[in-house]
């Protein structure tokens, strides 16, 4: 009898994760993603000067990731020099506060993201990693310009992209992974594609608003924010129990469902200690990192439902 969950190593989806080098080639992005949901979650903590430098650090993992996978897919000397020179103009117009000529530069470099990522078809690896170094470049000049000006305020546009770029960095780390993906029948791939989006939108929207609201808010916000995380650990138990059914067949990403099981039952006992506990000290910081690594996860579960096969079989999907 076929089945819902058969792998077939011959599969090479158009989306499929780039199966490059040997031994661990996710491993420096697995790395990233650790440290940047660490930097984001507790960097608020630090002095500002380490925060600085652990940042410009994470900033530069980044950029060595993409020259990984630019060396290997249509290295273009124009390309490097030209990237180089754009994040040095982008910077000297955020020192500057040429607001519409940093937007307008920065949208016409987007627009070439884009039409380089599809004229040259690189693979999904290559265009993650081209477009995490587009954010970072972004979150730079938004730091610099916090920096320069904290009285514009624009702490919720920094989380976005600081959001975004964890999102992109995760799914980056699952494009290098050499894992296999399985079969599923369309009808049981929209089903689990559809809770696995609707997670990530919820989590994300809790990580931006939990990011943003450090430097205190209201009272509503803050519970709005825990009542979100409720719906948001809900969720996820209901994404990891129906992921067990495929995800327990991918040896590298079986530890995914202990791992949407678990980990949003503590975010929601560390959210009620934050909010209800009195002084909280290091255990506000682990929440928020336990959050992002959570978001991360979520991001790894719906990239890998994009890398699956369809296939028609008896008896329906999960």
């Amino acid at each position: 009898m076929p089945s819902d969950l058969q792998e077939d190593a011959s599969l090479s989806p158009p989306l499929a994760p780039g199966r490059t080098g040997a031994g661990w080639p996710w491993l420096p992005a697995l790395l990233v993603v650790l440290a940047t949901c660490v930097v984001q979650g507790w960097g608020t903590e630090w002095p500002p000067a380490r925060q600085f430098l652990v940042q410009r650090g994470i900033d530069l993992c980044v950029f060595g990731l993409y020259l990984r996978e630019f060396a290997r897919h249509s290295p273009s000397f124009l390309e490097l020099s030209g990237l180089l020179l754009v994040t040095a103009g982008l910077l000297f117009l955020a020192y500057k506060a040429a607001l519409g000529a940093l937007l307008m530069i920065f949208g016409l470099s987007a627009l070439w993201l884009v039409l380089a990522w599809l004229a040259h078809r690189w693979p999904l690896s290559r265009g993650l990693l081209t477009v995490a170094v587009f954010l970072t470049v972004l979150q730079a000049l938004l730091s610099l310009w916090h920096a320069l000006r904290p009285a514009d305020g624009g702490a919720w546009f920094m989380a976005v992209v600081s959001i975004l770029l964890l999102a992109v960095l995760a799914l980056s780390l699952l494009s290098v992974s050499r894992s296999q993906p399985v079969r599923l029948s369309q009808q049981s791939i929209f089903h689990e594609r559809l809770w696995a989006e609707a997670l990530v939108l919820v989590l994300g929207a809790q990580a931006v608003l939990g990011l943003a609201l450090r430097d205190g808010e209201a009272d509503f916000w803050r519970t709005f924010h825990l009542l979100w995380g409720a719906l948001s650990v809900l969720l996820a138990l209901a994404v990891g129990w129906r992921g067990r059914l495929w995800l327990l067949r991918l040896p590298h990403r079986r530890w995914l469902v202990p791992a949407l099981m678990i980990m949003p039952v503590n975010q929601l006992a560390l959210g009620l200690y934050v909010r209800f506990g009195g002084e909280a000290g290091w255990l506000s910081p682990l929440h928020s990192v336990n959050g992002l690594c959570i978001l991360a996860a979520a991001c790894l579960v719906s990239g890998s439902l994009w890398f699956t096969q369809e296939q028609d079989f008896e008896n329906g999907g999960a």
